[in-house]
């Protein structure tokens, strides 16, 4: 259970609080009251300084500690601060109306507002507009990106929230069934958990599926904001009574209350580093709190490896289900969220944990989720172990994200503890050295290209080297990679009596000075220790690349006619007389000639 006691107060805060806001570091937090945004020491609780250039009133307010800037909005004007010097930098104007909600990217790049109904996207840097946003039919009342920072959320005083893509600026989704006015948005830190908060509930969403994790219902709550613990296990909402509740985002039991301000709670933030919450009020004070988190399970369920490399399309990918540091376990539940575009759940396997003779729950597999679970019969397992292998086919080879959720696991006592979750990702390969063309693979179509562009200098893909000039090196290089590997040099035929790389008329000659003899020798082709007439119709088969051996004993030499027979002993001959060995060659052909030519022709006519 987490729990707070009270750190600073903000005397100097005398207004309502619209906004809050802290650094990245946790060190300074902004605070924004009708048309002034104040700068705080959250250690000290000293006011550092007072932006007021410009505004008439301020409804919200956004830190970027990365790019050092404070953002305010006013009548339809969004206000950039350099946090340091004071100086206003940038003025981005757009519809005219009242900005009510202001949001900045994790990486500080793009600042998203509401304008009426609609959202804008710009440019930090430039100011420039890249998107509007228009879908709902009411006022926008809170905005937030996810984690990554590719996911715009959009609340509206029209009972629902928009899901869209920040590179794109497409809608993905919208989020119904609320029972009121949406007032207040927020991701949990992890990326797991969404809230979106009415005036008389707060909603629970699980963002690997977008379903209803839990619906909180309480004390009238009003327009407050909502804020996700460092953790991501709590959830800090206030409301018209004064009172802060804390909320377990796992169970959705309420886990703690405390009140320290009267009469209505309008605006909260917890610090980045965990350690502190900010409360404003409709007329008051900001206070601070320290805040003592729960006690933290050491155990860690994580996909391994967290960083997989994909294979080739077709090709396998095995991942593990790992757990560390956990003590006291008799079984576990977790649920692996996949893109189903990239990947193919093939199957599952049960691991070393829990021990042997645990029964593995039969895997239920829906679209691009697993459910994984498993239970031992007796005894507890403790320390670090494998519960489970998953094995997917690539169907795609591109980057993707493996996602844990529902995870927990069971102590003897049947008590359900929730670990803390690493989720996994799959990247590209890295090109192969030798890929010109860029397809993924060393082939042919690379030789093809480097050839058309042997010559040509400056930056270009068939320079698979980097020297600067596409040449023979390149080439080479391509040729060693072909499939993948090196290279290697096949073993010669065995048809290559005298080892010239050839199968040719000499090997054929070669067999034929040999014949009857017997022992090791090269003549001797089909390794039955003797030189006969089997080796001499192998060789005489493999000439012309065919491959084929005839049989000697019926002489039905098929892939053999008289035409090239008679080529062969004309280039025997050529070789000159005198070596009895090649004589007797050369004799065999002539019989082998003979045998070759029809009974009514006795030789051919150079005969």
């Amino acid at each position: 259970m987490e729990t707070v006691e009270q750190k600073h107060v903000f005397t100097e805060h005398t207004d309502g609080t619209t906004g809050l806001a802290f650094s990245e570091d946790s060190r300074l937090i902004a605070s924004a009251s009708n048309g002034k945004i104040f700068l705080w020491d959250a250690n000290t609780g000293n006011r550092l300084r007072t932006f007021s250039e410009r505004l008439k009133y301020v409804h919200s307010v956004a830190f970027s500690q990365q790019k050092g800037i404070i953002a305010g909005g006013s009548n339809g004007e969004i206000h950039l601060w350099d946090v340091n010097s004071g100086e206003l930098l940038n003025t981005p104007t757009g519809p005219r109306g009242e900005y009510r909600s202001l949001a900045f990217s994790p990486d500080g790049r793009l600042l998203a507002n509401g304008a009426g109904s609609t959202a804008l996207l710009w440019d930090v840097e430039t100011g420039e507009l890249l998107h509007s946003l228009s879908w709902h039919i009411a006022e926008i009342t809170s905005l937030a990106f996810n984690r990554d920072g590719d996911t715009l959320a959009v609340g509206s005083k029209d009972r629902s929230v928009t899901l869209w893509g920040v590179e794109t600026g497409e809608r993905q989704r919208t989020l119904t069934g609320h029972n009121d006015e949406v007032v207040s948005v927020a991701f949990s830190r992890d990326g797991r958990v969404f809230a979106s908060a009415t005036s008389r509930a707060l909603i629970l969403w699980n963002t690997v599926i977008w379903t209803k994790l839990h619906t909180l219902a309480g004390d009238a709550y009003g327009n407050s904001s909502v804020a996700f613990s460092l953790d991501s296990r709590t959830i800090a909402r206030g409301g018209l009574g004064s009172t802060v509740r804390l909320w377990n985002t796992a169970t959705g039991a309420l886990e703690n209350s405390f009140t320290g301000h009267s009469p209505i709670v309008t605006g909260m933030a917890f610090s980045p580093d965990g350690r502190t919450l900010a409360t404003g009020v409709l007329d008051g004070p900001v206070l601070l709190w320290d805040v003592v988190p729960s006690p933290v399970v050491s155990s860690t369920v994580s996909i391994t490896p967290t960083v997989a490399t994909s294979p080739r399309v077709g090709e396998q990918l095995t991942l593990s289900l790992d757990i560390a540091a956990a003590e006291d376990v008799v079984g576990y539940q977790a649920s692996v969220h996949f893109d189903s575009t990239a990947l193919r759940y093939v199957e599952s396997t049960i691991g070393d944990y829990p021990p042997k003779g645990s029964f593995f729950v039969p895997p239920v597999f829906e679209g691009n989720r697993v459910t994984l679970g498993g239970t031992a019969f007796a005894g507890v397992s403790t320390g670090d172990g494998t519960l489970a292998t998953l094995t997917f086919e690539v169907l795609v080879v591109k980057p993707s994200r493996l996602t844990l959720f529902n995870v927990y696991v069971v102590n003897s006592k049947g008590e359900r503890g929730y670990p803390g979750i690493v989720d996994g990702q799959v990247i590209e390969p890295p090109p192969l050295a030798g890929d010109a063309n860029g397809d993924g693979l060393v082939n042919i179509l690379d030789l093809v290209l480097i050839t058309a562009n042997i010559g040509d200098t400056g930056e270009n893909d068939a320079d698979v080297n980097g020297d600067g000039v596409v040449n023979i090196l390149d080439l080479v290089q391509v040729a060693g990679a072909i499939g993948g590997a090196e290279v290697v040099e096949p073993p010669p035929p065995v048809e290559d009596v005298n080892g010239d790389g050839e199968v040719n008329i000499l090997d054929l000659v070669q067999v034929a000075a040999n014949l009857g003899k017997i022992g090791e020798n090269d003549a001797d082709v089909n390794g039955d220790g003797v030189v006969n007439i089997l080796d001499l119709v192998q060789v005489a088969g493999e000439i012309g690349g065919d491959g084929v051996a005839p049989s000697a004993f019926s002489l039905n030499l098929s892939n053999v006619n008289a035409a090239d027979v008679a080529g062969w002993l004309a280039q025997a001959q050529s070789l000159g007389v005198g070596d009895a060995n090649l004589e007797r060659g050369i004799h065999f052909l002539e019989q082998l000639l003979a045998a070759l030519t029809p009974d009514e022709t006795a030789l051919l006519p150079n005969y």
